[in-house]
């Protein structure tokens, strides 16, 4: 299929796909003229915010930075409304992916029972012969009827009978392609906003990420704590009766610690791409705390000789051969005043290598 080229720039940094994986990484402001959907006599503009899945995002750093991102945007505006939308891949067995939708709305927005005239809801990828009704009706009967947690859910039930209102009439499919996009905003413009969201509005993150940033109080002695147990580890394995029965937990343990150290380089890889797409000021405090808990991670060298040397080698590397690329791109900028806009990047560039300062204590190769 091919589409045509979109004159909104604000579309350039958006990514679709046709299945069910998520290709939104991180929260996409798009603004949209209303003179360019409903001619030159309309005045105005609405943003619209493509987010993450909430759900799906990549791992946990990625889902609190996309916390932060929401926060921060969410202060930033007078009002906000919600489009809620339903995913035909996602929808999964009897509708949960519907519920999961209403539990996120939940989540995110406290007292939501009152605020249901906020959202619209939106149902895309969906067969033609989909009957959306009839499956809200069905995840009511079959779900909700039976389940009596669900039943005392109050809120949940509240959403979904105000899906069931909203779409009793027939459901709004969105067609990205052959669909009149007239219809969608004039909705969206019927919607009473929510006033002061920064306020209001909280990010639902993954139980993952919550387990992670419970557990981030006690990360900065987890190699300690790793060691020791692997110093008891090493003390038991000195009796020949115990070594038999201890070799499969001690080289499995090791293995975990193997992966871990991968994580970490994976990690130090993935943040260097970020940044480098990131424009003012990057701060590198969270990478650098990184780095440091690393120093105390020497020991690994004894249980798996080399690795802790190639891991600092390697992340090393990536950070010189970063600092070496902004470098180059500075020496390769025109500055002169027939180049003026170029004075930006170079400052953009100059402000990227200042910030990594803070990782000259670990990595003193830097300071060069």
């Amino acid at each position: 299929m091919v589409v045509e080229s979109t004159t909104n720039p604000d579309l350039n940094n958006l990514a679709s796909n046709s299945q069910k994986k998520s290709e939104t990484h991180c929260m996409v402001p798009i603004t949209v003229q209303l003179k360019d959907i409903f001619g030159p006599n309309e005045i105005g503009e609405i943003t619209i915010c493509d987010t993450t899945g909430f759900w799906d995002t990549m791992d946990p750093e990625v889902d609190v930075a996309n916390a932060t991102a929401v926060i921060e945007a969410f202060q930033k505006c007078k009002s906000v409304k919600i489009l809620a939308l339903s995913s035909y891949p996602s929808l999964g067995d009897k509708g949960r992916s519907i519920q999961k939708l209403a539990h996120m709305l939940i989540s995110m927005l406290p007292g939501i029972e009152d605020r249901l005239d906020a959202i619209f809801y939106v149902f895309t990828k969906y067969p033609a012969t989909t009957n959306i009704p009839n499956l809200l009706k069905n995840i009511k009967t079959l779900q909700v009827d039976k389940d009596s947690s669900l039943r005392w859910d109050t809120a949940f039930i509240k959403i979904l009978s105000d899906m069931m209102e909203k779409t009793m009439n027939g459901a709004y499919k969105l067609d990205p392609i052959h669909g009149d996009p007239k219809i969608l905003i004039r909705e969206l413009q019927r919607l009473r906003g929510i006033s002061n969201p920064g306020e209001i509005f909280r990010y639902p993150m993954r139980e993952e990420t919550q387990r992670t940033e419970y557990l981030e109080k006690d990360r900065d002695n987890a190699l300690e704590y790793i060691e020791k147990l692997i110093i008891q580890m090493e003390i038991l394995r000195t009796m020949p009766e115990v070594e038999s029965k201890t070799a499969g937990t001690y080289f499995r343990t090791v293995e975990k610690i193997r992966g871990y150290v991968q994580e970490l380089q994976k990690t130090a890889e993935l943040f260097l791409i970020s940044i480098d797409n990131q424009t003012g000021t990057i701060s590198f405090m969270y990478f650098a705390r990184s780095l440091s808990r690393l120093k105390n991670a020497q020991w690994i060298n004894r249980i798996d000789p080399g690795m802790y040397d190639t891991l600092m080698q390697r992340i090393t590397e990536d950070l010189m051969r970063y600092v070496q690329q902004l470098e180059d791109r500075l020496i390769k900028l025109d500055l002169t005043l027939k180049h003026h806009d170029n004075i930006s990047i170079a400052q953009e560039i100059l402000v990227k290598i200042e910030s990594m300062t803070v990782l000259e204590c670990t990595i003193p190769q830097l300071e060069t």
